[in-house]
């Protein structure tokens, strides 16, 4: 249950867009789009700041009881990228990339926004993305630092586009 929680980041906005499609929301829908990408946008540019570290390793060791969503072999990747060893990322050899802030944190916290308009669907949607929330430092191996963090990052993201569409209402 709790790896589908966190696996949920691929299916919970293709249900928001098909929803907000279906309901006739297409501003909603514009706001989610562009809410989703300053948040990636915010997380990458943090991340390159502040390369994550995994409590798994830190706190457990190698060789850890439990095998979270993200694998374990992020370990290696991101000492590699700590180190400068590796310079470059090829995607079929990710095993999830750890991140500070978290971006499971951030998209949770933008899907629960985005679905609260959508009437049939605001307690399915809002509550896959608080559990998504809530199995993020176990299923993704983040330090809680990280979820905070990255809820801060969605969270400033919805009130960067509603600032931003304030002042474009004045103009």
């Amino acid at each position: 249950m709790m790896r589908a929680l966190y696996l949920a980041i691929f299916d919970i906005p293709v249900m928001i867009v098909f929803c907000l499609a279906v309901s006739g929301q297409d501003r909603r829908l514009r706001e989610f789009i562009i809410v989703f990408a300053i948040a990636l946008v915010l997380t990458l540019l943090i991340s390159a700041l502040f390369p994550a570290r995994t409590p798994l390793f830190h706190l457990i060791g190698p060789y850890p009881p439990y095998v979270p969503a993200t694998g374990i072999g992020f370990e290696r990747v991101v000492n590699s990228l700590r180190s400068g060893a590796l310079l470059e990322l090829q995607l079929h050899e990710l095993h999830g990339i750890l991140t500070f802030p978290s971006f499971h944190a951030a998209s949770a916290i933008v899907f629960a926004w985005a679905g609260s308009t959508i009437r049939y669907m605001r307690w399915p949607i809002g509550s896959a993305s608080f559990g998504m929330l809530l199995v993020t430092p176990m299923e993704g191996a983040h330090y809680f630092v990280d979820v905070t963090a990255g809820s801060f990052v969605g969270l400033g993201a919805i009130i960067f586009l509603k600032v931003l569409m304030l002042i474009l209402r004045r103009q």
